[in-house]
């Protein structure tokens, strides 16, 4: 059976590209509300959070954070795909245990900026949730004293990537 996607190819890329995660911006996945995709490109051009919702910062350590969309195939045509969002932030902290505490617990949307500047949005289709998270101080002085927090979803699709344009509106105070 054909689908109806349509193949154009794809250029030879001679640019550079660079892994890993700059920032993360999670919103309570109730909060989400109105995702606009544009047809045609499926960027998501706006995003209006429902209840007064904002987005919030949270900066993984340098070089330790990824997100990891990944095809799943289920029984005959059904197909969906995880996103793996590990995040570690570093020096265990009293006020960065009630945020940690908080992603461990919540349901929750994000936006993922990585290296290359470009931004990705996960937990739209089925929220964000922990599988994974704790802390750890290390054995050696030259351990990491970090919390970690892994996460998944399930989309229909492979995510969709975020206009920056909108993205300055959208953070809270």
């Amino acid at each position: 059976m054909a689908c109806n996607q349509v193949l154009s190819g794809l250029p030879r890329d001679c640019e550079g590209s660079i892994g890993g995660v700059k920032r993360v911006l999670f919103i309570n996945h109730d909060q989400l509300g109105k995702v606009t995709i544009e047809e045609g490109t499926g960027v998501v051009s706006a995003i209006e959070p429902a209840n007064s919702g904002k987005f919030f910062e949270f900066y993984p350590k340098k070089n330790t954070a990824s997100f990891a969309p990944a095809l799943q195939v289920g029984d005959g045509d059904n197909r969906s795909y995880q996103a793996t969002l590990v995040l570690n932030f570093g020096k265990m902290t009293a006020s960065k245990r009630v945020q940690i505490q908080a992603l461990l617990a919540n349901e929750l949307a994000a936006i993922v900026e990585d290296n290359n500047g470009t931004y990705w949005l996960a937990g739209k289709d089925v929220p964000l949730q922990a599988t994974e998270g704790g802390g750890n101080t290390g054995t050696a002085m030259t351990d990491a004293n970090a919390y970690t927090v892994t996460m998944t979803d399930m989309s229909q699709t492979l995510h969709h990537t975020v206009d920056a344009k909108i993205i300055d509106a959208l953070i809270g105070a």
